[in-house]
């Protein structure tokens, strides 16, 4: 099985269901893809990765807390790092705060080509800053994060926060780019 990514083997499925008409949308797929679903997973995404990341910082903390208590110098150095590390997941949130703001802002209207590379962009920073994030976790824990047990473990943040950037493809990426 892989690193992260829980769930990506489910079997398929066929669904058969009757609705009448009226249930059924008037504009073309591309049109609510952009309009609806393109922001919503977008934001999904980079809330998720705040979680995660949210997550492997909490172990940080307290392992700081508890572990480092009598080594001193140690203590404050990786107090440093932790400090350099929240400052990332501040960013991270802001940056969703923003875009969810801008969504708002927006209402039904049609997510324009610039909103859309923009959630891209999002997506992409988030996927970029959990990495950073649960790295420099396990950095601060060492062998207790490495390992897959133990209150420490960041090994379930690690595979997951690793699986992000397989799931932006390149190609967004590149269009990101070009509009900053």
């Amino acid at each position: 099985s892989f690193i992260g990514m829980k769930g990506i083997y489910n079997a398929s499925y066929s669904i058969n269901a009757k609705f009448p008409e009226l249930a059924i949308f008037q504009d073309d797929f591309p049109v609510i893809a952009r309009s609806t679903m393109t922001a919503a997973t977008q934001l999904m995404w980079a809330s998720v990765w705040s979680g995660i990341a949210h997550s492997a910082l909490e172990k940080s903390r307290i392992f700081i807390r508890k572990e480092l208590k009598n080594a001193v110098d140690t203590r404050k150095e990786m107090n440093f790092v932790y400090s350099e590390l929240k400052n990332k997941h501040f960013t991270m949130n802001a940056l969703i705060a923003q875009a969810i703001r801008e969504c708002e802002c927006a209402g039904t209207t049609e997510v324009v080509l610039q909103a859309s590379v923009k959630l891209n962009r999002l997506k992409i920073i988030c996927s970029n800053l959990v990495n950073e994030i649960c790295v420099g976790c396990l950095a601060i824990c060492g062998l207790r994060g490495y390992s897959e047990g133990g209150p420490y473990s960041l090994s379930q943040e690690i595979g997951d926060a690793l699986s992000g950037p397989l799931m932006v493809s390149k190609d967004l990426t590149i269009i990101a780019l070009l509009f900053l």
